[in-house]
């Protein structure tokens, strides 16, 4: 976890310092590259959501739903899933908890795209010795909370 997949693209030299988050560049900006990679884990644990509640309702016996297993930007994951899924860092509970409540913007016990996002991230910096903000910075902060 926290690393990111190769890509045929070489950034340019502006976009390796931001990247770096060193002279000037901003470790809390999210890179294209990031985003990208951050959005297709949180769209996969959709998907597995997804397919759980398939398997629960054949099981219990009910009528199959008529919907698209298809996984939703505007949806969320359950924290139960985004737990299992940032305890895989091996960063401390106390460092994921403070994570968990700076990213829980909207304090649902679940998380959407933006708030993912904003863990995710926090967990890639703090693996890369990066100490954690106190506030989320605006950078971080879903839109609609800004």
């Amino acid at each position: 976890m926290g690393t990111e997949e190769e890509s045929s693209e070489r950034p340019s030299s502006d976009e390796e310092e931001a990247d770096k988050g060193e002279g000037g560049g901003d470790p809390w900006t999210i890179t294209r590259e990031q985003l990208g990679y951050y959005t297709t884990q949180f769209l996969n644990m959709q998907v597995r959501v997804l397919l759980v509640h398939q398997v629960h309702v054949h099981i219990n016996g009910f009528k199959k739903l008529n919907f698209a297993a298809q996984p939703n930007p505007r949806g969320s994951i359950p924290g139960a899933l985004a737990k299992e899924f940032f305890e895989k860092s091996r960063l401390p509970v106390p460092e994921l908890r403070k994570i968990w409540q700076l990213s829980d913007v909207t304090k649902t016990g679940c998380l959407s795209l933006e708030e993912f996002l904003a863990a995710m991230h926090l967990v890639v910096l703090r693996r890369n010795d990066i100490a954690l903000p106190e506030d989320l910075p605006v950078s971080l902060q879903p839109r609609s909370e800004k």
